[in-house]
């Protein structure tokens, strides 16, 4: 039983430092670092990051002999759950993604979207931030952009 804790420990970690590894390997200088690319870079990092200490626990469950395949039918049917419950939340992500993408499309540049004229103050994977001529801040989920015009 000690031998079975010790690996624990062990595994643990190694989960610990194969995410520092991840992180060193997406570390940038910061001069070269849009905020694009750093919205996208987290994003992947906590992807990977996840999925690394979930598979280090599945493995410490299998060491202790717990049947893994039900947590993983469950994680399965609980992730097809909470992806078809936020749909929108994931549609507005991956329209930010393609946003973050889109080259034409920067921090600072003049557009209308959605009938809404304003300066692009900010794109996240969720929402688009923009600042009217009369200064104030029109927040547009990504999902629901449908057409962007970048006024010159």
């Amino acid at each position: 039983m000690e031998l079975k804790i010790i690996k624990s420990v062990f595994i643990l970690l190694i989960s610990f430092f194969l995410t520092i590894v991840v992180s060193k390997f997406f570390r940038i200088p910061k001069s070269s670092l849009t905020d694009k690319r750093k919205t996208i870079l987290i994003f992947i990092k906590q992807v990977i990051n996840v999925a690394i200490y979930f598979l280090g626990v599945l493995y410490i469950l299998d060491m202790f002999g717990v049947n893994i395949a039900p947590f993983l039918l469950s994680s399965s049917i609980i992730g097809f759950a909470v992806g078809f419950g936020a749909q929108s939340l994931i549609k507005d992500m991956l329209a930010g993604v393609s946003l973050l993408l889109e080259p034409e499309f920067r921090i600072g540049s003049l557009v209308e979207i959605n009938k809404e004229i304003g300066e692009v103050k900010k794109v996240s994977l969720k929402n688009t931030y923009l600042l009217t001529k009369k200064n104030e801040l029109v927040i547009i989920p990504n999902g629901l952009i449908t057409v962007i015009k970048i006024l010159k």
